[in-house]
């Protein structure tokens, strides 16, 4: 008969682990598309504020780049940009 390797189980999470592994996950995942400056910026915010905000700066700022690719950041106002996408 053939011994079984002895397997580590993995520990469970708690809700609170589970949570702040996404929030790093999510945090990771949008700076991983920035620039180097935009990238700094950002982590001023994670020292100062926390994940939450940067998460939020972080969102704010590969926005304006993905706005500024399609035209859509030009003279028109916040009501305008909002209509001319949903069309």
């Amino acid at each position: 008969m053939r011994k079984r390797k002895a397997t580590r189980r993995r520990s469970r999470l708690s809700t609170k682990a589970r949570a702040s592994l996404k929030l790093r996950g999510r945090y990771m995942g949008l700076m991983k598309n920035l620039k180097r400056a935009h990238k700094a910026r950002v982590r001023k915010v994670k020292e100062a504020k926390g994940f939450r905000a940067a998460i939020a700066k972080a969102r704010r700022l590969a926005q304006g780049k993905w706005a500024r690719s399609t035209g859509l950041n030009s003279s028109l106002g916040a009501d305008q940009t909002r209509a001319r996408v949903s069309l």
